[in-house]
C-alpha cells in the first residue's frame, strides 16, 4: 500500500492533467483526460512509479440524478387522461411531502419541482463564483462584527456573484407559478446550493415560522434562529441545511449527485416537548428526546429523508454525459462510420463534405459510458479512414423512466405482458448500484416458460 500511495504522488506530480484522491469507501481513483490517457498513466504506475501489480477497476462512469414535468404523453405518444391511468395522473398531482423527527417534535413539508435547464446551466458554469460567495460566508461567520468589513469579497468576485444572482432571476422565472410559489420573489428566498454548497441544485425557504438568511445576504448563517415563545431560540438552519447537502450528492435512483433540482420547505413546524416526555434527574427514566439522540441530528436525518421522498414523488430521470466528437472520414466508409455511431447510442448532429474533396466532417453526440473502445472501433471497422475526436459536451436527461412498466391496454399490446424491450436508463442504474454495492432488483429467471431442448436433431 505504501509504494501505491508513493507512485500515485509520483504520477500525480509528473502529469498535470492526472487528479489523484481515495473514495470514502477507500478504494484510490485516478481521474484522467480520455481512454487513451486512462492505459497510459496506468502502465507508467505499472511499469515506473509504483513497480507493483495494481488491481484496476472498469472506468466509473458518473451519473446525474434529476426530475422533469411531469409527462402529458405515455409511451405510445398518447395523451394521459385521469381515466385512462388513474396512477400516472395521480402519482405527480401535489407532490408534497410532510415528515416528521423520530421524537415527533418537528415537522417538515417539502416539495420538489424541476429548476428550467437555462437555471441548472448558469449554477453549473458559475461553480467558481458560488465557491468564492461560500467561502466569503463561512469567513464572515468566524471573525468578529467589527472585522466584518475586512472579510468581504473583492470586487471582482462581486461583479460576477452579482452577475449571476441577475441571470438566475431571469431563469428562475421560466418556473411555473403555483398557488403558493411566486418565481418573482425566488431569488431572495433561496437558502443554499448544492451539493458542496456550489451545485447546481437549489433550496428555497418559504417558511414563515423558520428565518434562515438567503445565500446571497450578508449575514452570518447562525445568526437567525427559530423562535420559540419565551424559551432560549435554538437555530435549526444548520442541520436544515447539512440535510440537503446530504441529500443533493447522492440522490435515491444509484447515489449519484443530483442536478437541475428546486427543493422548497414549505412548513416547519415545532412541537413544545412536555413535562411528561421529559426525564427526571435521578429516576433512571431516559426522555423521549435524547433516546433518539440530539435534536439537530434528528433535524438532519430528518430533511434528508424528506427531501428523497419529495424527489421520489416526481417523474425521475437519469442524467448522461456527452461527448462531442467530430469524426472526417472518407465517402467509401461513409455507411460503417454511421453504423459504429448507431451501435455506440450516438447521435449525428451534422455532416458535410469539404469542399474539394471527398472529405466528410460528421459531429456526433455519444454517451460517456458508451464510449470506451469507440476510436478503436471505428479505426478497425473503416481500415483506419476514420479519426474521431472526442471532447465533453454536456449533460442531457434520458427520457426513460428507469421504472417504467406497461400500464395501459396500448401498451400491453405494443410491449406485451413483460416489456422485455431493454430499459437503458435502467440498466445504467443497475450498474451504478452493483458497483456501489446496493441492492438491485433483477429477476433470476428472465422466461421460466421457455424450454431448452437439450436432445440434438439427427
Amino acid at each position: 500500500m505504501e509504494q501505491l500511495a508513493r507512485g500515485l504522488k509520483l504520477l500525480y506530480q509528473a502529469d498535470p492533467c492526472v487528479e489523484v484522491y481515495v473514495q470514502e469507501t477507500g478504494e484510490h481513483v485516478i481521474v484522467t483526460a480520455g481512454e487513451v490517457h486512462l492505459q497510459r498513466c496506468l502502465n507508467d504506475l505499472t511499469n515506473t512509479f509504483a513497480k507493483i501489480e495494481i488491481t484496476a477497476s472498469e472506468p466509473i462512469v458518473p451519473f446525474r440524478e434529476t426530475v422533469v414535468v411531469p409527462p402529458k404523453l405515455d409511451t405510445l405518444n398518447e395523451a394521459i387522461v385521469a381515466d385512462q391511468d388513474s396512477s400516472i395522473a395521480t402519482r405527480f398531482k401535489n407532490g408534497l411531502i410532510e415528515i416528521r423527527t423520530p421524537d415527533k417534535q418537528c415537522l417538515l413539508k417539502l416539495r420538489c419541482i424541476p429548476l428550467p435547464a437555462e437555471a441548472a446551466s448558469l449554477l453549473e458554469r458559475g461553480t467558481e463564483t458560488l465557491k468564492a460567495l461560500n467561502r466569503s460566508r463561512k469567513r464572515r461567520t468566524a471573525v468578529d462584527a467589527a472585522d466584518k468589513g475586512n472579510e468581504r469579497l473583492s470586487l471582482e468576485w462581486q461583479k460576477k456573484v452579482n452577475e449571476l444572482r441577475s441571470d438566475l432571476e431571469k431563469a428562475l422565472l421560466e418556473m411555473p407559478e403555483t398557488n403558493d410559489l411566486n418565481p418573482a420573489d425566488l431569488i431572495d428566498r433561496i437558502t443554499c446550493f448544492g451539493p458542496r454548497y456550489s451545485g447546481p441544485n437549489v433550496l428555497i425557504n418559504t417558511a414563515s415560522n423558520l428565518r434562515v438568511p438567503s445565500v446571497w445576504s450578508d449575514e452570518a448563517a447562525t445568526s437567525n434562529s427559530f423562535p420559540s415563545s419565551g424559551k432560549s431560540s435554538t437555530d435549526f438552519s444548520p442541520s436544515i441545511i447539512t440535510g440537503f447537502q446530504l441529500t443533493t450528492l447522492a440522490g435515491p435512483l444509484c447515489e449519484e449527485p443530483m442536478m437541475g433540482v428546486c427543493f422548497v420547505l414549505q412548513e416547519f413546524t415545532v412541537t413544545e416537548t412536555t413535562v411528561s416526555e421529559k426525564a427526571e434527574p435521578g429516576d433512571g427514566t431516559v426522555s423521549q428526546s435524547s433516546a433518539y439522540g440530539p435534536l439537530s441530528g434528528q433535524l438532519i436525518s430528518t430533511m434528508k429523508e424528506g427531501c428523497r421522498r419529495a424527489f421520489q414523488a416526481q417523474p425521475q430521470r437519469l442524467m448522461v454525459a456527452l461527448y462531442s466528437s467530430v469524426i472526417q472520414t472518407t465517402s467509401d466508409v461513409l455507411g460503417k462510420v454511421y453504423g459504429v455511431i448507431n451501435r455506440r447510442r450516438g447521435r449525428v448532429i451534422s455532416d458535410h463534405m469539404l469542399e474539394g474533396s471527398d472529405t466528410f466532417n460528421i459531429t456526433t453526440s455519444i454517451p460517456v459510458c458508451e464510449s470506451f473502445g469507440f476510436a478503436e472501433e471505428i479505426r478497425k471497422k473503416t481500415s483506419g479512414l476514420a479519426l474521431p475526436q472526442l471532447v465533453f459536451s454536456h449533460w442531457e436527461v434520458l427520457e426513460v423512466d428507469p421504472f417504467w412498466i406497461p400500464t395501459t391496454e396500448e401498451e400491453y399490446t405494443h410491449y406485451g405482458d413483460k416489456a422485455d424491450a431493454e430499459n437503458i436508463a435502467r440498466r445504467y442504474m443497475n450498474q451504478v448500484r452493483k458497483r456501489k454495492g446496493l441492492p438491485v432488483e433483477e429477476k433470476v429467471v428472465a422466461h421460466a416458460e421457455k424450454q431448452r431442448t437439450i436432445k440434438k436433431n439427427k
